[in-house]
């Protein structure tokens, strides 16, 4: 078995699968794809994805034991060659017990894609108990004109006992070599003693341009000297902590401890009194250039939301996204996103002004995240429980003759 929650030891396949021999749990590929409630295990690449507008929500992914693959493992993976890799969502997902230095969550490469990889939100997602790193976003090739995998947008995950094994020295979310445009905020890392690699950093962002990241928090249970919020510059070098992080380790003043439910028991939902409850930021603001009434809202990022994708039918439960605008409880859905022009259209018009904040409200499922003052940081607002389970499986199905 993997390693327990905190603890060291090694890594074995358990006897599930033959070392070398693990395959892909679910290839997707086409448009217009919902991927839901599914256990899977003992895999290679847990969803290989690519194709267009394809939504990838509350699956549990578990036991990912490198040895059995005979290469590298990832809960998500996407580097296509026959087909680009385009609006995706990967929301609500958990992933636990990942053996292997080059065990991860989610990687997406862009050296094959040329230029035609772009537009991945991952939200919501638990990640726990991982030796390699967490979500990867690069042009693998390294080369200064590729194009990379862009406009890849992760916000409210929460990743418990990474890089357990080393991993990506020291680096949980990773964007490198023209992946441009990237967001990384309002998530919650959580180290549960000395980590593995040359020093930690939760995020590195190198070799990108118009990176959005901070807000997020970070904790170490073991030594302080070994973990920080440092995010990398362009140029490589450290430039400091992002506006709005929050660091803490156990002896620090004060500690920043998360204050899991029941960090023991896998359930990483936020006890009363969490330093990570209201002190996430919003994702994008209302831009300059917006009518300030009507139901065309511009802003100045609109590839940190999803309409739908074209999936709500008899047989899919796929939402819209609904947005707070210029105050929390000033709420409404979206209809359909031009990412092009950075606009938003709304089931109704509201009044607002340039520079207002947009959150999310609720996601793709319909359930509400905003549920305070402020995001909270990490997957599970306060209140929301603190375990993932798949939902149950769809009834009333009809076949459809081809």
């Amino acid at each position: 078995m993997c390693r327990t929650p905190g603890t060291g030891g090694t890594c074995s396949g358990g006897g599930t699968t033959a070392q070398g021999t693990a395959c892909d749990g679910i290839a997707q590929h086409g448009s217009h794809v919902l991927v839901e409630g599914n256990d899977i295990s003992h895999y290679r690449l847990g969803i290989n994805y690519q194709g267009s507008y394809g939504v990838f929500r509350n699956n549990s992914l578990h036991d990912q034991i490198e040895s059995e693959s005979g290469q590298h493992t990832d809960a998500f993976f996407s580097e296509p060659e026959t087909e680009p890799s385009q609006y995706h969502v990967i929301e609500g997902n958990t992933q636990n017990n990942a053996c292997g230095p080059n065990a991860k969550g989610n990687l997406s490469q862009g050296d094959a894609c040329s230029g035609n990889c772009f537009n991945l939100i991952v939200r919501y997602n638990t990640s726990a108990n991982i030796d390699g790193g967490g979500f990867i976003t690069d042009d693998n090739a390294g080369s200064s004109t590729n194009p990379g995998f862009y406009n890849v947008k992760t916000y409210n995950n929460t990743l418990v006992n990474y890089l357990r094994g080393g991993g990506l020295p020291g680096i949980v979310d990773y964007y490198n070599n023209n992946s441009n445009n990237p967001t990384d905020v309002n998530n919650l890392f959580y180290w549960p003693g000395t980590i593995g690699g040359s020093g930690a950093s939760p995020v590195y962002v190198g070799g990108v341009t118009r990176p959005v990241w901070g807000y997020n928090l970070g904790f170490c249970a073991g030594s302080s000297s070994n973990c920080n919020l440092l995010g990398h510059s362009e140029s490589g070098s450290f430039n400091g902590d992002a506006a709005g992080n929050i660091y803490g380790c156990t002896g620090c003043s004060p500690s920043n401890d998360p204050l899991f439910v029941n960090y023991s028991g896998g359930n990483y939902g936020l006890q009363a009194g969490s330093p990570a409850i209201a002190k996430g930021t919003h994702l994008t603001t209302v831009a300059s250039g917006d009518s300030g009434s009507g139901t065309s809202l511009i802003v100045n990022d609109a590839a940190l939301f999803q309409d739908g994708y074209g999936l709500q039918n008899p047989y899919s439960t796929v939402q819209g996204d609904c947005i707070s605008v210029t105050t929390v409880g000033n709420h409404v859905c979206i209809t359909s996103v031009n990412y092009s022009t950075n606009t938003l259209t709304l089931a109704s018009g509201i009044a607002r002004s340039s520079g207002d904040a947009v959150w999310l409200y609720s996601k793709s499922d319909g359930v509400q995240v905003l549920t305070g003052s402020a995001p909270d940081m990490g997957a599970y607002p306060y209140g929301g429980g603190g375990t993932s389970n798949p939902p149950a499986p769809p009834s009333g199905l009809a076949a459809v003759v081809q």
